[in-house]
């Protein structure tokens, strides 16, 4: 019905047409491209460019930004700083698995020889053996080189990890 009013509309300026594939009730756009949240007829939440669909956040993460996201496009903004403030008191009861960030090899280990980020380091250093297209996990760590405790999984941690939950925050 909207595809045809506004192609109605066109008519009087050319040959001009439109398709429509999505119609949000709700919107969110932060000006950089391909980055938006829309609130489809149904409720459903779609969300394009932003950490909450990424491969490499962590799962608290994706759930505070979906959450925060959902108040602001369902006219619940004097919710966030409460619902920001109490995952941030609560942040010390997440699991590793929760805080994890998961990271893609883009190459094996041997091949990163410049500008190599903590992560890279810490495994270079570490015991484990993956190389390109295996995915690993990291946690930011303030008993472990370079200040990232990596892992395939969590029994495979040679110690206890004494999380840097500031830099978790920070992030």
């Amino acid at each position: 019905q909207m595809e045809d009013t506004l192609n109605r509309a066109l008519a009087s300026y050319g040959d001009f047409s439109i398709k429509l594939d999505k119609f949000y009730s709700s919107m969110l756009f932060t000006g950089v491209k391909k980055r938006y949240v829309g609130i489809s007829e149904n409720g459903e939440m779609q969300t394009t460019g932003y950490e909450g669909v990424r491969s490499d956040s962590s799962d608290f993460t994706k759930e505070i930004q979906g959450e925060v996201m959902r108040m602001m496009l369902t006219d619940r903004i004097n919710e966030i700083i409460p619902y920001l403030r109490d995952k941030i008191e609560n942040i010390e009861k997440c699991s590793l698995r929760e805080i994890a960030v998961a990271k893609t090899l883009s190459r094996d280990l041997k091949d990163y020889t410049t500008n190599k980020q903590n992560y890279i380091l810490a495994l270079q250093d570490s015991k484990l053996e993956v190389g390109q297209g295996d995915s690993v996990n990291i946690v930011y760590a303030l008993n472990y080189p370079y200040g990232v405790a990596v892992f395939t999984d969590i029994e495979d941690l040679p110690r206890e990890v004494q999380v840097d939950w500031d830099a978790i925050i920070e992030k």
